[in-house]
């Protein structure tokens, strides 16, 4: 059975923290992958997902997504820490995803991304990001708004 996930390369998810510092770079997100290529992808091409993404800015060295899927009773969550192209609009990386429901772990993988960063204002982004992971490629816009703006 193919779930949809949330294919976003390089966005990954953490526990938000009670923090002010974690509340102020929580983003609300909307992800669409664009294209999928390759063998054992998550998504397809036009799939839709919403989420929250954890930012800190071109220096921050990881990022986080989390997308619920009620639907099939999931959480999936990428984690991308930054190795190259740190404060610049082009990072990339690596990253884990997976997704647990109340079976246990449906997926947990690594991969690479890439990523290039429009900063729309103080309080947005939009991301393209590619990923690959097992012999899959997925290509995804991610637009991320602050849950408390700045």
């Amino acid at each position: 059975m193919k779930i949809a996930s949330l294919g976003i390369g390089a966005l990954a998810v953490v526990a938000l923290c009670g923090t002010a510092e974690a509340k102020r770079n929580a983003y609300a997100a909307g992800v669409d992958v664009q294209t999928t290529s390759g063998t054992g992808c998550l998504d397809s091409s036009s799939s839709a997902f919403t989420g929250v993404l954890q930012y800190d800015g071109l220096s921050g060295k990881t990022a986080a997504l989390r997308v619920p899927l009620p639907s099939v009773g999931l959480v999936s969550t990428q984690i991308l820490t930054v190795t190259a192209g740190l404060g610049t609009a082009h990072p990339s990386g690596s990253f884990t995803w997976k997704a647990v429901g109340p079976s246990g772990t449906l997926w947990n993988l690594s991969g690479t991304f890439q990523v290039t960063v429009t900063t729309v204002d103080a309080n947005s982004y939009v991301f393209a990001m590619s990923e690959t992971y097992g012999g899959c490629t997925e290509n995804s816009y991610i637009s991320a708004t602050n849950l408390k703006p700045k």
